[in-house]
């Protein structure tokens, strides 16, 4: 029996391992989510103890029930093994029927795990019976059975967590563990039969039936839910559905899922917080946390990087001939940063400078002895998991305060997005608790700032700075983010006093009082916003930190006014990333064309204005589908009418031309194909709309399809034989037949052209290139010429119109120019 409930207490905490490590992605992995895990599992407990405990005297035969209890709890672990996997679906059907409450969460935890747990409290009243033979022993007694429940729950979350998970996986753990239930349970049942021939083949007949029972439903199970457990995540479903799973490793510490976007843009997820992006957007992030503090350092030799991540940040900090020591606890992410992020990297693994751990970050710089000149405590978000705050605490400054050199620097990464003001507030305010002489930093993205703590007053050595940044290494690794040395310094933010005015008198957050680690969801929403215009009022120069600008009163001068450039510009960025922030793009663009204006060498101003620009065009792009649906339906209610067809050809031409300004050209050409068949189809129904042949030709021409475009024009000249048709058209099927080599029918179009218009100076240049086929240069000189004076006039009457001269006219003027001069040589 003592067996019996030691297998018990193994596989019951094997359960919660393994069901834990499911539910993290279904709801998260923060101090709540951990909360509502156990209490749920620990009230299913509860419950089945307190409820047994009420009939379990009356029991007659109590080891072959408990035998039937783990059967059951085999039986009901697999069958709820789908639902676990709908958890996250089932929290939120609760929620928005009834309101948003963590109630709900903690019910549906509860509501799948209620069986199995239910049948593991009903184990102790039961084994409590069967192993208290007297009153005399009874301490005794319940003492043993606890201990070695106990010592069985011990093993069960060493071998689930340590063995099972990284040599079989989630599922498969399962799997084993039911069949460790189902055994103990047959083996229970068949001691325990009753002393009556019908009883006893009964329970035997169970005994048997059952683990059959399970097995059947484990294979079954193995077989069809095999899914990769990140593919069923809320953060798959909601935020990356279109991505391709690219690599899935469910290890000791945690699962590690690599995935890819249709942009070929990799991400890596630990558990379900992402540890690295290698977007563009994401990567400034990554490298600053490097190239800053390493340029702000005056001679930097060693570096410690905790969490390793995709290793962009350890690969900058080599670019400075920096030896970087880096400390990962996943040995997963390692294995996916070299398997899959070495483009981002620069497999770095094979720098003699690089240099990494397998360890907790704290334990390191708790225990090592080497000194470091700088400090990065790497991307992690301090409220996306339990204990990910523990980077942000008063306690773990202080122990990196310990092993920073003579002159050190101290760089901490904190993101402005879901995090609230008050959260980020005690962040600086902690920081700086440690590092008096913090300063500020922010400019890249709307996401993130940089803390950079010294150990002295910062002093910024101007030329030293400016020089190293375009050693080709370093120039190399900011050009990637779109940085150069002056956009990195125009960074900076506030100074040590301005921080501390900002921030405020406040909470801290310390080992002992983890605050960041409770918060309310309703406040994660609009914090960028919130964060970013908070800090903006407080923006100060960077001048008054610098050293070594200018050895004479003139180059001081040309100094500062390059800074004000910046600072001016960057002002302009920051009301843009706010506008931004809100949703507010068009006037996020128009703030930061304005900040373009004022600086057009900063290239990291015009990355955000091509950031926000892009996201217009793909409103645009939307605007333009609902169009399509709109007319859709109106076609769809109405068949006859025909005008829809070329209402839906000329969004699908808007939609080619804004994927074509966004160099998408597979997809224009998708678009401008949907087009042309909408108004082939108008002109089948209604061949008499000329106008339409227009709009369908250059249509065909910028697909390429000269053959089709040509064949346009031909039908429109038949249609309208009796009619006088306008010399571009003739132009234009001229110019097709001598992309088709059919010289003759060019020249002959190229001739009605000039015949109708002899200002068409298009027709002329095309009779040219004809002539030049045909080997004929005094024709070709000739058109030249006539083409040149048909130009001038078409010059004249716009100038005359306008008061302007179009580029492109003058454009093709020089054009034809040097052609009929080097025709001339």
């Amino acid at each position: 029996m003592l067996w019996g409930i030691g297998v018990s207490g193994f596989c019951a905490l094997a359960y919660e391992v393994l069901w834990t490590r499911i539910m993290v992605f279904f709801l998260g992995s923060t101090t709540y989510a951990f909360a509502t895990m156990l209490a749920a599992f620990l009230f299913g407990i509860a419950l089945g103890s307190m409820v047994f405990a009420r009939w379990v005297d009356r029991m007659k035969q109590p080891v072959a029930v408990f035998g039937i209890i783990q059967l059951g709890i085999g039986l009901f672990a697999l069958i709820l093994m789908p639902a676990f996997e709908e958890l996250y679906g089932m929290s939120r059907a609760l929620q928005s029927t009834f309101g948003s409450s963590r109630f709900w969460t903690f019910f549906s935890c509860f509501l799948v795990m209620c069986l199995p747990t239910f049948l593991m409290g009903a184990s102790f009243p039961i084994v409590t019976k069967i192993y208290t033979g007297s009153t005399r022993q009874l301490g005794k007694s319940i003492g043993n059975v606890y201990a070695v429940n106990t010592v069985g729950s011990i093993f069960g979350a060493f071998c689930a967590g340590f063995i099972l998970i990284p040599l079989l996986g989630i599922r498969p753990s399962i799997v084993l563990t039911v069949a460790l239930n189902s055994v103990i349970g047959c083996l229970l049942i068949w001691r325990g039969s009753g002393q009556t021939d019908t009883g006893r083949q009964l329970l035997q007949g169970l005994s048997i039936a059952m683990p059959i029972l399970n097995a059947g439903l484990a294979i079954i199970l193995l077989l069809t839910v095999n899914q990769p457990l990140f593919l069923k995540s809320a953060i798959f479903k909601t935020q990356r559905p279109g991505d391709t799973l690219v690599d899935y490793n469910e290890e000791v510490d945690a699962t590690v899922t690599t995935l890819k976007d249709d942009e070929g843009v990799y991400r890596l997820y630990v558990d379900t917080n992402q540890a690295a992006d290698a977007s563009r957007w994401d990567s400034p992030s990554h490298r600053v946390i490097a190239h800053l503090p390493l340029l702000l350092h005056p001679r930097p030799k060693r570096a410690l990087v905790v969490g390793f991540g995709m290793g962009l940040t350890s690969y900058s900090i080599t670019q400075h001939g920096v030896a970087v020591d880096a400390i990962e606890l996943s040995g997963g992410v390692i294995s996916a940063a070299q398997k899959h992020f070495t483009h981002i990297n620069g497999n770095v693994f094979e720098s003699p400078l690089f240099n990494y751990k397998l360890n907790d970050g704290r334990n390191h710089i708790l225990m090592t002895k080497t000194k470091y000149d700088m400090i990065s405590t790497g991307i992690i978000h301090p409220l996306v998991s339990a204990g990910s705050s523990n980077i942000y605490t008063a306690d773990f400054y202080r122990l990196c305060r310990r092993i920073l050199a003579e002159g050190g620097i101290m760089c901490q990464w904190v993101p402005l997005h879901r995090l609230p003001e008050e959260h980020y507030k005690m962040i600086v305010r902690t920081f700086i608790e440690v590092f008096p002489e913090t300063t500020l930093w922010y400019k890249y993205t709307p996401d993130f700032v940089i803390l950079i703590g010294t150990l002295e007053p910062l002093r910024i050595d101007y030329k030293n700075f400016i020089a190293r940044s375009k050693i080709a290494s370093i120039r190399e690794g900011l050009a990637a983010d779109d940085l150069d040395g002056m956009s990195l310094l125009d960074s900076f933010m506030m100074g040590p006093e301005t921080v501390r005015k900002y921030v405020g008198v406040g909470a801290v957050h310390t080992d002992n009082r983890p605050r960041l680690e409770f918060f309310r969801g309703a406040d994660l929403v609009g914090t960028t916003t919130q964060n970013v215009s908070g800090m903006a009022e407080h923006r100060e120069r960077v001048l008054p930190y610098l050293t070594n600008y200018g050895t004479t009163l003139a180059e001081a001068r040309v100094v500062r006014e390059e800074l004000d450039t910046y600072f001016r510009a960057t002002q302009e960025l920051i009301r843009g990333q706010i506008a931004y922030a809100r949703g507010q793009y068009q006037n996020a663009a128009n703030i930061m064309n304005e900040a373009v204006r004022r600086n057009s060498a900063d290239e990291t101003i015009r990355y955000n204005f091509g950031v926000v620009a892009g996201l217009i065009r793909e409103g645009a792009q939307e605007e333009l589908r609902q169009i399509e649906q709109q007319v859709q339906q109106t076609m769809a209610k109405n068949p006859e009418d025909i005008q829809g067809h070329l209402y839906l050809a000329t969004v699908y031409e808007h939609s080619a031309s804004e994927y074509e300004r966004r160099g998408e050209f597979e997809k224009a050409m998708e678009e401008l194909g949907k087009a042309t068949k909408e108004l082939e189809e108008f002109l089948r129904r209604d061949p008499s709309r000329s106008d339409v042949y227009f709009i369908l030709g250059p249509l065909y021409e910028r697909q390429g399809n000269y053959k089709d475009a040509l064949r346009t024009y031909q039908r429109l000249e038949q249609q309208e034989a009796t009619a006088q048709l306008p010399a571009p058209l003739f132009a234009a099927m001229a110019q097709l037949h001598f992309q088709l080599e059919d010289l003759k029918e060019a020249e002959k179009y190229g001739q009605k052209a000039v015949a109708i218009d002899p200002n068409s100076w298009r027709a002329y240049y095309i009779l040219a290139n004809v002539s030049a086929e045909m080997e004929q240069p005094e024709k070709q000189i000739e058109h030249y010429e006539n083409a040149l004076k048909a130009l001038d006039a078409t010059i004249r009457t716009a100038s005359d119109r306008t008061g302007e001269v179009t580029l492109p006219l003058q454009s093709a003027r020089e054009q034809i120019q040097n052609e009929l001069e080097q025709l001339k040589k």
